[in-house]
């Protein structure tokens, strides 16, 4: 399989897992379920983002940087500052914490989407 499709399979995918874990936690925070399944799928969301990078890194071999590189790694730090966010918020019980990672986390959806539409306007499908 091409470098270029596994790339995209991992960001879309990590798209998929974040905005599911976002929508657990705004949907279904009743269900007794709702952190494990949240906290998952975060980490597996930020892991595909990761080997999406990875994958670029590797399809690129350091060959320059665009809009579409800069703003991916930008929310791939943005995943990572958010899952750190919400481990943090269980060992200090700070509430700014706790709002800072509900943000950061709507944010990396937000971002992530909109990378994966200049990625598809870069290679001319979009």
């Amino acid at each position: 399989m091409p470098l270029y499709l596994i790339h995209a399979a991992l960001m879309g995918g990590a798209l998929v897992l974040l905005a599911a874990g976002v929508s657990i936690v705004m949907l279904l925070r009743k269900k007794r379920w709702w952190f494990k399944a949240h906290r998952m799928l975060g980490v597996l969301g930020a892991v595909s983002m990761i080997l999406g990078w990875i994958a670029a890194g590797v399809m690129l071999a350091g060959g320059g940087t665009s809009t579409h590189a800069s703003v991916g790694l930008t929310a791939i730090l943005l995943a990572v500052v958010t899952a750190v966010l919400g481990l943090l918020q269980f060992q200090t019980k700070k509430k700014p914490i706790r709002i800072i990672h509900h943000w950061t986390g709507r944010a990396t959806v937000l971002l992530q989407a909109l990378n994966i539409a200049l990625g598809l306007r870069l290679v001319g499908i979009l």
